[in-house]
């Protein structure tokens, strides 16, 4: 076990000093500590309340880094805090199965609290990818819906980067270059050091044509998390391809692939980066694995849904490797 959380309860009268500690344990050295006063008022109440830290830190220090203060902060209830931390690891795995458990839990959160923000935000990232991956009925409305549930998140807490960077990334869908990259750049000065939003403005960047910044970027959000989920690694790897690095960009899309093999996301860079490298059967066994993942995967419907200006080469990448619709 490479960290160990260690702690103690101290009790003097009607007051409790209770102190925690997350130890590396091969050097020895404290990640985080923290010491905790209270009455003895509500036993409960202090307990919700410390384990709701410790949950925090680990993630901020072990898990998704800064994110994760944005994502769970400021909730009313723990109820629908749990729910929360539950449901928002699974809008980064790029996964429909997660993608409808992630609503199922988000939409119980907003029951239990509607004027949660970050509850709103990820709503709202549900909806984006059930847009963008043609994972609902009506693409249109399911972005429409994304967008409404920005606005909420941010207008229900104004620093609250991750609705900034939710909004940008809806822009970026609908066209609008410009009100993105400055939507992705807010939530950048709220939190510089939220990994998140350095990877969604680097996202923007890279979609928006401006694929060297965009790659500048998105190395820069790796660093920032202690744990980078699997998306990070398939925009890296998306923006070497785009810049003409292709086999530069194999590794990076072979990490995320290890780290969520149920995406077919960085399966697609995959493949039209293969395709660039004239290596077509191997680019057609990744292609089947993407029908297998998702059978109902089009690549005209792909290209028609997200028309990003870095994109132009992967739809005829596509459909050089297989991909008939």
């Amino acid at each position: 076990m490479r960290n160990i959380l260690e702690g103690s309860v101290r009790k003097s009268r009607d007051r409790l000093r209770i102190t925690a500690q997350l130890v590396d344990t091969q050097t020895g050295d404290h990640i985080w500590a923290e010491r905790y006063d209270r009455k003895t008022d509500d036993l409960f109440e202090i307990q919700d309340e410390i384990a709701r830290k410790i949950v925090e830190e680990l993630q901020v220090n072990l898990g998704v880094g800064e994110a994760f203060r944005f994502v769970a902060g400021r909730a009313k209830t723990i109820e629908a805090w749990e729910l929360v931390v539950r449901a928002a690891p699974l809008t980064d795995t790029l996964v429909c199965n997660d993608t409808k458990k992630a609503r199922e839990l988000i939409t119980r959160a907003l029951e239990i609290d509607p004027e949660y923000s970050g509850a709103w935000a990820i709503m709202g990232w549900v909806h984006w990818l059930e847009s963008v991956f043609n994972w609902s009925t009506d693409s249109k409305k399911s972005l429409g819906l994304a967008l409404e549930a920005a606005e909420k998140a941010v207008e229900l807490d104004p620093q609250n980067p991750e609705g900034y960077s939710l909004l940008g990334s809806t822009y970026l869908v609908l066209g609008d270059i410009d009100r993105a990259i400055e939507m992705c750049k807010r939530a950048i000065e709220i939190a510089p050091a939220n990994s998140y939003g350095v990877a969604i403005l680097a996202n923007a960047l890279i979609d928006s044509g401006e694929i060297k910044q965009g790659i500048v970027k998105i190395k820069k959000a790796i660093r920032l998390c202690p744990f980078p989920p699997g998306w990070y690694f398939s925009l890296l790897g998306t923006g070497l391809h785009l810049d003409g690095k292709h086999e530069e960009a194999l590794k990076p899309l072979e990490i995320a692939i290890s780290r969520e093999p149920d995406s077919h996301l960085p399966r697609l860079w995959l493949v039209s980066a293969l395709v660039e490298l004239n290596r077509i059967d191997d680019a057609k066994k990744v292609a089947q694995q993407i029908l297998e993942i998702e059978p109902d995967f089009s690549a005209l419907d792909w290209a028609a849904t997200y028309k990003a200006k870095s994109h132009g080469r992967l739809k005829d990448n596509m459909l050089a490797a297989g991909f008939i619709q």
